[in-house]
């Protein structure tokens, strides 16, 4: 038996969320059970959900959510991929330098290791 595991990505979006009190930007040592970043990513009429990594510091939520949405987004949306592990490939090679040079190689990974579990995800529902 085989499935197809090709999509379209359709949407991305980044969605952070915070306990009551939090996120109006003046946090620094938020403890990680206040902010979270989840991604929805849409092939189709099946959207799939990851989490992003983010603990320390309490904006990092923030963040991560603007190089998914400035970065990460447009290299996939639109497009059309063969696997799952094929996006992720694309996002590693395609924002490697940019990673190194800004000194964010964590924080991308971090961002797409996210858009990886809700590709599998949005796949998976589609199955």
């Amino acid at each position: 038996m085989s499935w197809d595991l090709s999509f379209r990505v359709d949407a991305v979006e980044a969605i952070c969320l915070c306990d009551a009190g939090g996120c109006d930007g003046s946090e620094t040592t938020v403890s990680p059970s206040e902010a979270a970043l989840y991604v929805s990513l849409s092939i189709g009429e099946d959207t799939g959900w990851g989490e992003v990594f983010c603990r320390l510091p309490g904006f990092s939520h923030r963040h991560k959510a603007r190089i998914v949405q400035d970065i990460m987004a447009p290299h996939i949306v639109g497009e059309r991929f063969g696997h799952p592990a094929h996006m992720t490939l694309t996002l590693s090679r395609a924002t490697h330098r940019l990673a190194l040079e800004a000194g964010e190689t964590g924080s991308f990974a971090h961002t797409i290791a996210g858009l990886d579990m809700a590709a599998w995800d949005a796949v998976a529902r589609r199955l």
